[in-house]
């Protein structure tokens, strides 16, 4: 989901002076936010490509991986499977006992919209 789509004016760039910048949520997996941009000639152009993106991700709504309604078991799994391929077997092994121990703690049917820095610290000192 788009946090924040914004005009941008960059005076070194000659040919295409005008940006449009927009920026997503937070990657959970990398903890940064993605950045777009495409650049125009004419500020006018730039104007007409943001209202079109605003239109368009208006119309996309609430994205489909809704953190208040995804359970922390579907979640920990789908994430390691994603993780299978870039980690050693015995990395892969410690972040499994971590992700067992997570789902023992918190339980299976939590919800990551209910995890809080309190409940993540009581995690780590158990």
């Amino acid at each position: 989901m788009v946090t924040k789509i914004g005009i941008y004016r960059d005076p070194r760039n000659k040919g295409r002076p005008w940006t449009v910048r927009w920026f997503t949520m937070t990657d959970p997996e990398s903890g940064k936010h993605r950045r777009f941009c495409k650049s125009f000639e004419l500020k006018r152009d730039t104007e007409r490509f943001r209202a079109e993106k605003v239109m368009e991700f208006q119309q996309r709504g609430r994205p489909r991986a809704n953190p208040e309604k995804q359970i922390l078991d579907t979640f920990l799994k789908s994430w390691l499977k994603r993780r299978k391929v870039d980690l050693k077997p015995a990395s892969f092994e410690l972040y499994e006992g971590t992700v067992q121990r997570l789902l023992d703690f918190f339980g299976k049917d939590h919800s990551l919209h209910d995890l809080t820095l309190e409940g993540a610290e009581d995690f780590v000192l158990a």
